[in-house]
């Protein structure tokens, strides 16, 4: 796990790295140059986001992913010293040209081939700079990799709906465990999920003042959970909720102490604030 010194050391030295590949590159291309992206979002799986360290464009090849590393424990190390003492532990030198290893525990094979993907890229020039006294700067040509990018997809994508989405839907409906909430993998799209994943995490809305037909989640008035609508409704009513038939606030169950035996005289039901204001006749 990088510590706040590495992150540090990263983000001042970045800018350095890519002036230093910027001036190696012009060497050997036409019109050269290192575009900022910013954050891309996978087309097909919203879920699946990547924020490259730049684009790399010339006129005499096609785009390429740019991703920079600057080892903080080795930054007054040749890249080969690095290597040798462990501190750079994520490359092996194949003749002259250095290689990303596919199972180091630091994951940037993994982390590039996802990046490339989000972008639609073929290629990555992934960066190291020592930007110590050793002041150097290597080049990993890593290429697409279509069947590791396939499994890596996959298991996003289960995890996602199998652990993500159910416990941000959860912490939204404390009175929900991860357990209880159903995704139909078959009807259910990557995009709807994420979407209803957002929704439940946007700020509670205190009022149903809303125009009519507008599709906008409701909360508890009183505790600010999610109010499942009808169709998810336990058979015991244990998430359901009621709406105050003076101020048309909803409350859940729990909230209003309301119970089955309510519901079944179906009588007029007030919150407590509109029975305290006074103005409610029995």
């Amino acid at each position: 796990m990088p510590t706040r010194d590495c992150l540090k050391w990263g983000r001042i030295k970045e800018p350095d790295a890519i002036k230093e590949y910027t001036d190696y590159m012009s060497k050997h291309h036409e019109n050269f140059r290192v575009l900022s992206k910013g954050l891309v979002t996978h087309k097909q799986a919203p879920y699946i986001r990547a924020s490259p360290d730049g684009i790399a464009e010339c006129e005499c090849h096609p785009p390429r992913l740019v991703e920079v590393k600057c080892p903080f424990t080795a930054k007054d190390m040749t890249i080969e010293q690095g290597m040798r003492k462990d501190h750079i532990k994520y490359l092996k030198k194949n003749g002259t040209k250095y290689e990303l290893i596919e199972t180091a525990t630091e994951g940037y094979l993994s982390q590039v081939q996802c990046a490339m993907a989000v972008t639609e890229l073929n290629s990555c020039d992934f960066i190291v700079f020592n930007a110590g006294e050793a002041r150097e700067l290597a080049i990993v040509e890593v290429e697409f990799d279509a069947k590791m990018w396939d499994q890596l997809f996959q298991n996003a994508k289960l995890f996602f709906r199998n652990h993500l989405a159910p416990a941000i839907m959860a912490r939204s409906q404390s009175y929900v465990t991860e357990s209880e909430i159903q995704i139909d993998s078959e009807t259910e799209s990557d995009h709807e999920l994420v979407i209803k994943t957002e929704i439940q995490c946007q700020n509670p809305t205190q009022s149903n003042d809303l125009p009519d037909g507008a599709d906008c989640p409701t909360y508890c008035y009183k505790c600010t959970r999610l109010l499942p609508e009808e169709q998810y409704i336990h058979e015991d009513h244990s998430n359901a909720s009621v709406c105050c038939d003076r101020c048309d606030q909803w409350y859940c169950w729990p909230c209003a102490r309301y119970t089955t035996d309510e519901e079944e005289l179906n009588i007029d039901w007030f919150c407590p604030p509109c029975i305290r204001s006074g103005e409610i006749v029995f």
